[in-house]
Parts: structure tokens; sequence; C-alpha cells
């Protein structure tokens, strides 16, 4: 089964202080809501990112999970006790694990900021349906229908400062916008995604077995 882990991938780009796709012709002209007079997306785009950082750093992983998840598929764990266990694991080894990696690297008090955006690139129809499957296959035991309406494939430069030093590079990340929830962060390349081309959907194949 093909699996990109999302939230891995996030701490994996967390702890290592982080570590374009071509589009079809009426990507740009279907977004310029997201797009600001100066080119660059709109703050609701990229809200996500400041939204898992403030939640990291603040010891908040309910703010960090909804950062990167879907509201439907975290109301659909939440009726078993998958959403305490993902909660619990993110409260009790990641955060703390990148924190005191930080605090070793730059001293108390770390934060996190995206100061400059470089470029974006507007999601194609297909970057669009691998974005769905890419929640499918890794919420797979939740089961819940979703419709990603809009993504940027997203290219900025992001700063770490604490009390001691600070480090700056660059990244890039994908921002989706899921259908009656919002703007959600998956922190790999567009590029990553093309590991679901030719997959199935999962519910649908699931459901014909």
């Amino acid at each position: 089964m093909k699996n990109l882990k999302i939230i891995t991938a996030t701490a994996v780009m967390a702890v290592s202080a982080f570590g374009c796709s071509e589009t079809a012709k009426d990507d740009i002209e279907s977004k310029p809501q997201y797009i600001a007079e100066n080119g660059m997306v709109t703050a609701e785009v990229t809200q996500p990112f400041f939204e898992y950082f403030d939640g990291m750093i603040n010891n908040d992983p309910d703010k960090m999970l909804l950062s990167i998840t879907p509201v439907s598929f975290i109301e659909e764990m939440k009726l078993t006790d998958k959403y305490d266990k993902l909660l619990s694991e993110t409260r009790d080894i990641l955060i703390p694990s990148v924190m005191e990696t930080w605090t070793e690297q730059y001293g108390a008090d770390p934060v996190v900021s995206l100061f400059e955006e470089v470029s974006n690139m507007p999601f194609t129809d297909e970057q669009l349906d691998f974005a769905e499957l890419c929640y499918k296959y890794n919420y797979f035991d939740v089961k819940k229908d979703l419709e990603i309406t809009d993504g940027f494939e997203i290219t900025y430069k992001y700063k770490i400062q604490g009390a001691d030093s600070s480090t700056e590079g660059e990244d890039t990340a994908c921002f989706v916008r899921v259908e009656n929830d919002g703007w959600k962060m998956i922190s790999v390349p567009a590029e990553a995604l093309e590991e679901f081309r030719g997959a199935e959907d999962p519910y649908q194949a699931e459901s014909t077995t």
C-alpha cells in the first residue's frame, strides 16, 4: 500500500530545521482569491505553518494536528481512541524531541518564523487528486471522504531563533484547502505526492472487496 507519512515528514522537517511542477492552463486563473497583488499567496494559505509551530512551541498538540489534519478526520478519530493516541504521541514524543534539539542548538525559547515567500506554484487538478489520496492513505482507518479544492507548492525562507543563536534556511511544502474546513499543510514538495500516481482510491477499493 502506498504511504506518505504526513506527520512523520513534518517531524523530520522540524527536527532537521526543515531539511516545481508545471500547472494546467486554468490553475492560476482559478485561484485569484489566494494571490495578492504582489504575486504572493494570501496569509490564509500559509497560516497552517504558523499554527503548527506555535502549537509545538507552546506544547499544544491539538493545534499542531489541526494544522495538518482535516477536521472531519479528527472528529471521526475522536469516536475511538485513535485521536487520543495520536495526541499522546505528539505531546509526549514529538514535541519534547524537537524542542530539546532546538534548545541544544539555539538556546532557550526557540521560535520559528516563515519570513519570506520565495515562490508559489498552484496545484494542477492531478495534484489535487494526489493530495486527496495522500490523506486517505495516511488516515486509512478513518474512512472519511474529503474534497481538496485548491493547493499550492510554496518555497519559503524560515528562521529559527533561540536565546543564544539562530539559523535560516529555505524549504518547500504544500498547502491545500479542504472543502468546508480550510487550509492544511503537507510538509513535502509536490513532487513527493507523485507517489500516489496510479494509486486506487483506498475507500473505493475496499468497498469492492
